[in-house]
Parts: structure tokens; C-alpha cells; sequence
């Protein structure tokens, strides 16, 4: 099973032959369930630092910061919904009707060999009485109905995760292609806040400038690239076409404020229908 390859290769990373073969029988024949005892707490999994190594921990990081680093941040793949059915919720909340991009025709094409085909056939049947095939068929008999796209989003995060993930996933989504208010914005978390606005072009200022007070257009003519021209912004956000975390501006040189700003640091402008800058202030 095993070549000389591989056993020098795990002999270097100090696994023996015996743990392959422990482990590929896990796979083979399933993982034991484990049973929880009681959340993890503080002593309990949890470890508190002290105060005074509290301290030591951030001063190692601001000096760490400080070199020429490089810093990650990891996602975890259990992440939310958002993240995961990234693409599938784009079509949800997309303009058109009909699979459109390489990954919906793909999707729908080849949706008999999805990894989770039999689970989400069958829960399409419980909660509507259709199968995956007839909701297809109604698909393209009314496609402005959008019953497919709506359906299949739902059970395939309810499937993988949980109704609550779903519908965490669907007012983002909203935030995005719908017509989601500021106060929809304003209850997501910070990290799928994040993922949602994950590829969006991003500029960073100074938050004394938005403690100090800004006017709209000079942060986002002047302070970043958002418009080429302080002319321009004043045209189109007094024509309606300029908002901010969900909310057009009253006024092209309205103060903004930390009053303003998402999670204590982020600022969500929009250009148009479709163009979204996130502004992080630091």
C-alpha cells in the first residue's frame, strides 16, 4: 500500500506505519461520535491569561507587526453559509432567470452528481412534495418565479448547516443583490460582513479623520479613489445614485461621523446599483 516514498516521508515527520493504517480504517469504517460533557468556559478548555500576560501577548504583537510580516487570517471551512454557497446565493438574488455563469450551468448540468444529490432530493420532497427533476421542469415552464433558485439555495445551506445559517446567509445576500435596509447591515457580525464584501475594492484611512468629522465628498474623492473627482460625486449622489452603509446621502458634502461606521471601523459606499467600496477606518 505504502511506498518507499512514503515511508521515508513519514518516518521524516515521525509517523509511524501503524498510524496510517489506524487512520485509513477510521475512514473506512466511520469516526466514533463523540460525546460532549458541557461547553467549553474559562478552566474549563478555555485558558484566561493574566493581566500582566495579557499585556506581554499584545506587546509581542504590535513588535511582531512591526517587521516585514506577513499576517493571514485563516477561515475556518465551517465558516458561514455566505462563504460556502457563495455562488449559489449570487443566483439567488441575481436579475436573471436562467443558470447564466460557468458555475450555474455547471451546477445544474451535472446536479445529479452533486455530493448530497439523494439528502437534498429528498428534502425538496418533504418540504414542497417535488423532487429536484420536477422543480426544474416548473423552473422552465414560469423562470420569473424563480423557484428553483429559491429552493435549492435554502436546502442546500439548511442541509450542510442549519435554518439559522440560512437565513444569516440570505439577508446578506440581500445586502448585496435585494433591497436590504441599513438596519440589516448594521446587525452583521464582523467577519460576515467580511465575507460578503469579500473582492470589493478597499481603502484605508485614518480614523482621527472620521472622529474629526468628514464631509462625503472629500473622503471619498479625496481621502480614497472611490470617484475620480470631487465634480463627479456631487453629480451623482445629488441624483440619488450615492450611498452610504445602505442609506442615500442627503447631501453630497454630508458630515460623516464614527456615528456612522459599521462594527466601529468600516464604512459601506455605494456607487450606483451595483458598485461597492469598503472603507476600513484605522
Amino acid at each position: 500500500m505504502l511506498t518507499p516514498e512514503d515511508k521515508d516521508l513519514l518516518a521524516k515527520k515521525g509517523i509511524s506505519e501503524q498510524q496510517i493504517i489506524e487512520q485509513l480504517a477510521c475512514f473506512e469504517k466511520g469516526f466514533p461520535f463523540l460525546k460532549l460533557d458541557a461547553a467549553a468556559s474559562i478552566d474549563k478548555g478555555i485558558m484566561a491569561p493574566a493581566e500582566s500576560e495579557m499585556k506581554e501577548y499584545l506587546e509581542a504583537w504590535d513588535t511582531y507587526k512591526q517587521g516585514e510580516k506577513t499576517i493571514v487570517k485563516f477561515v475556518p471551512a465551517s465558516g458561514a453559509a455566505s462563504r460556502m454557497f457563495k455562488n449559489l446565493f449570487e443566483f439567488l438574488g441575481a436579475d436573471y432567470e436562467a443558470p447564466k455563469t460557468d458555475f450555474e450551468k455547471k451546477f445544474f448540468d451535472h446536479i445529479h452528481g452533486f455530493a448530497f444529490y439523494n439528502d437534498l432530493n429528498a428534502a425538496c420532497l418533504d418540504n414542497t412534495g417535488k423532487n429536484i427533476d420536477a422543480l426544474i421542469a416548473e423552473h422552465k415552464e414560469a423562470p420569473h418565479l424563480r423557484t428553483l433558485q429559491k429552493r435549492l439555495a435554502k436546502e442546500v445551506t439548511i442541509m450542510v448547516h442549519s435554518e439559522e445559517d440560512y437565513n444569516a446567509a440570505v439577508e446578506a445576500s440581500n445586502i448585496l443583490f435585494g433591497n436590504a435596509t441599513s438596519e440589516a447591515l448594521k446587525k452583521l457580525d464582523e467577519d460576515t460582513l467580511l465575507s460578503v464584501f469579500e473582492g470589493v475594492p478597499q481603502f484605508e484611512v485614518a480614523k482621527t479623520d472620521i472622529e474629526a468629522g468628514i464631509k462625503a465628498v472629500d473622503l471619498f474623492a479625496e481621502k480614497t479613489n472611490i470617484f475620480p473627482s470631487k465634480g463627479e460625486m456631487r453629480k451623482m449622489a445629488q441624483g440619488g445614485g450615492v450611498s452610504l452603509n445602505k442609506e442615500k446621502l442627503t447631501a453630497f458634502d454630508q458630515m460623516i461621523t464614527t456615528a456612522d461606521l459599521l462594527d466601529e471601523k468600516y464604512l459601506l459606499v455605494q456607487r450606483g446599483k451595483k458598485n461597492y467600496y469598503l472603507i476600513i477606518a484605522k
